[in-house]
């Protein structure tokens, strides 16, 4: 007799997965600070306000995914999110001037990326009713 593997833990690996990459993201921006300081010119003060827009965005953004979640569901919820920072990401790659890039990867990859923590943490959670504490 095979015993199924509890589908918490599927819930929980792909939440995880998911969280990981949408905090990677915005991680990553330190990763390419320097290069994007070479290639486009800005200094380092512009490009970390656009990390801190981003950070901002992210803040603002779980309140208000949070409450989508709440009615519209998670499925919804991260799927949008996930093309909305897809389309912020695609779009950082071909701005050019520096306000592109703040409402490119700074509001819109921060408000896509946002849409992960909140509703997949509180999905993850409802899987596992025993020993919560």
């Amino acid at each position: 007799m095979t015993q199924r593997i509890f589908y918490g833990w599927v819930v929980l690996g792909a939440s995880f997965a998911i969280i990981g990459m949408g905090i990677g993201t915005i991680f990553s921006l330190g990763v390419f600070l320097k290069p994007i300081e070479d290639a486009m010119g800005w200094s380092r003060g512009a490009i970390s306000s656009v990390s801190l827009l981003n950070w901002v965005s992210y803040a603002a953004g779980s309140f208000a995914w949070g409450i989508l979640s709440d009615r519209f569901g998670t499925r919804m919820v991260v799927l949008s999110g996930g093309a909305l920072m897809g389309l912020g990401l695609v779009l950082s790659s071909q701005v050019a001037t520096l306000w592109q890039f703040s409402l490119t990867f700074g509001l819109t990859v921060g408000i896509g990326a946002s849409a992960f923590y909140v509703p997949l943490s509180a999905t993850a959670v409802k899987w596992f009713t025993a020993r919560r504490g």
